[in-house]
């Protein structure tokens, strides 16, 4: 149980990134390179995830795991594209990521 509510929890995070991404396009279009890269990085993430979940079901977990570090990669690019990381977002991101994947895969039963 434990372990569904922490991949419910991972979806919802990577769905969430996907959808501010998709709706940031237009100012996407005004960026640079590592803006644009950054937002392909999270509305890929989100198409995978829908795909995983449509067609290949029995993967979700594994696919779900590898996203996750995807779409923090992809908030590192965003931070060094605006040229001003904030490093104890991205820890507190980290946090929260390692934070789904041991609940998300932990041996819970």
């Amino acid at each position: 149980m434990i372990n569904l509510i922490g991949l419910c929890l991972a979806i919802l995070f990577i769905v969430l990134m996907g959808v501010v991404s998709i709706l940031n396009i237009p100012s996407y279009r005004k960026k640079n390179n590592l803006m644009k890269f950054s937002g392909f990085l999270n509305i890929l993430s989100l198409v995978i995830l829908l795909i995983t979940i449509i067609i290949f079901r029995s993967k979700i977990y594994p696919v779900t795991a590898i996203l996750l570090p995807i779409i923090w990669s992809a908030a590192l690019v965003h931070g060094f594209a605006q040229k001003k990381i904030n490093w104890s977002h991205h820890l507190i991101r980290t946090v929260i990521i390692v934070i789904l994947l041991v609940t998300m895969l932990g041996p819970w039963s």
